[in-house]
């Protein structure tokens, strides 16, 4: 590696791609609630979710047959939305991270933030001009092939890597970072929760889609004003843009044994990523059509106050990792994550049978408070052992684990949700639980294998950093 290439980039102002994240995820947040319950509105003929009296219905009552066939199939277009767009994220974020390793963080962070726009123009015109619902899977299907949300998270992750030193900094960026999601649900859930009750059927749902967009448009002009942190690598191998190069620039990071056991250590920590973030982001969009159903029946703005206090629990972590970063280890923080989340996923699976089932769904956020430790942490490992030159290889690996753990885990929670609902509906977040003691499970051999001096932040020699142009396969 050139010695210019491990020189760090000063940003010109401290806060770099926080908005980005910021705005970005209020829109994103914003289209979850809303076109859910557009569609649940939709296939329920106007009547539903704003039509609360089947909630005094018995099992027997047309107007709970008819709750019941809603549910289900607004599950099963939640897959197919989340499929169209995940299956081709998964495979664009590794390359837009990789390519970010060579033709800068700001191209990597460019292409994913025009398809959310293009993609948030086609939902504000389906749902302002009654469009069929199989069009929103042309929309999904086009911001995944240029990245998706993973691949903008992937390069705002890899910016913050370039600009800060391994160890307690670049964790703490990386938590801030990831409380910028936290404050957008708070802001997004609530006022789409309010904008949707407040304005009703179908003004709400059209004008919350066009504020949507001017998030998406805001995010793409901001861009403009950041300063590139990794400027073009020019040689001969920055022409070599194949859909094999990507691939396999990613197996030389997990490839090359640097030292011992670092191979099982990014096994391992990527395979409990897959595992932990997977189960949490499709747990969550199956937390909407929970709560609008008997016995619970909330309504918009009751929806977006429960999104908010579960996106609160960002700012929680955030608090947590800031108080507890000098006392105990990474390792330790991400064990008070899982229980923390196992928790609250049994609590919301039988919140149903408490004598008041909206008190214990909303108790269920306290509970997860720590869940969002887990990413930021583990993120922090894994970006220690890797050279500045992978960064947004590995970053890219790690988010592209959110789309394979959405296309894995919405297939599974989403059948699993469809097939129980009439009969105990809430067997889907007792079956998230236990995905996320598998994870637990994933970080504790992954603990046991690792010498204490690893709880420290881990620095790649030298030597190693001079071999890095050298990680191509040629064995």
């Amino acid at each position: 590696m050139s010695g210019g290439e491990t020189v760090r980039v000063k940003p010109w102002c401290p806060v770099t791609t926080e908005p980005i994240l910021l705005v970005a995820f209020i829109g994103l947040v914003a289209t979850s609630p809303t076109y859910q319950q557009y569609i649940y509105n939709v296939l329920g003929n106007g009547t539903l979710p704003t039509n609360t009296s089947s909630c005094d219905a018995n099992v027997s009552d047309p107007a709970y047959q008819r709750q019941i066939k809603a549910q289900a199939e607004t599950s099963q277009w939640q897959l197919y939305l989340t499929l169209a767009q995940a299956i081709p994220a998964a495979i664009s974020t590794v390359a837009l991270g990789t390519l970010s390793d060579t033709y800068g963080r700001k191209m990597g962070l460019f292409v994913p933030l025009i398809g959310g726009m293009l993609s948030s123009i086609a939902g504000a015109l389906i749902v302002n001009f009654s469009f069929p619902l199989e069009v929103m899977l042309a929309g999904n299907f086009l911001y995944g092939v240029m990245g998706g949300w993973t691949a903008m998270f992937s390069g705002c992750s890899a910016y913050i890597a370039d600009i800060t030193d391994p160890g307690k900094q670049r964790t703490f960026r990386v938590a801030v970072m990831e409380s910028a999601v936290g404050i957008s649900s708070l802001v997004g859930e609530i006022g789409t929760g309010y904008w949707l009750s407040g304005r009703g059927v179908p003004r709400g749902f059209q004008e919350v889609t066009w504020a949507i967009v001017g998030c998406s448009v805001f995010c793409v002009l901001y861009l403009f004003t950041l300063k590139e942190t990794r400027p073009r690598v020019d040689n001969k191998q920055t022409h070599d843009v194949s859909c094999t190069s990507h691939f396999r620039k990613c197996f030389n990071a997990f490839y090359e044994k640097r030292y011992d056991g670092r191979r099982r250590k990014l096994l391992l920590g990527t395979l409990a990523y897959l595992f932990a973030l997977g189960s949490m982001i499709t747990v969550s969009t199956l937390l909407i059509l929970y709560v609008l159903a008997t016995p619970f029946c909330f309504t918009s703005d009751l929806v977006g106050l429960l999104k908010a206090a579960t996106g609160a629990t960002f700012i929680m972590s955030l608090i947590c990792i800031r108080v507890l970063n000098n006392c105990v280890s990474e390792f330790a923080l991400m064990m008070i994550a899982f229980v923390s989340f196992i928790g609250g996923m049994v609590l919301l699976a039988f919140a149903g049978n408490f004598s008041n089932p909206k008190i214990a769904v909303f108790m269920v956020p306290a509970v997860m408070m720590f869940r969002a430790i887990i990413a930021p942490v583990l993120k922090t490992i894994m970006s220690r052992e890797v050279l500045p030159s992978e960064q947004g290889t590995i970053f890219a690996v790690l988010t592209s684990m959110d789309s394979v753990g959405q296309v894995i885990f919405s297939l599974l929670f989403n059948t699993v949700y469809s097939s129980t609902v009439a009969s105990m509906r809430g067997f889907v977040f007792l079956l998230g639980a236990g995905v996320g003691l598998i994870a637990a499970v994933l970080i504790g051999i992954m603990q046991y294998y690792e010498p204490k001096r690893d709880y420290k932040p881990l620095s790649i020699p030298e030597d190693m950093e001079e071999d890095s142009g050298k990680n191509i396969i040629n064995k």
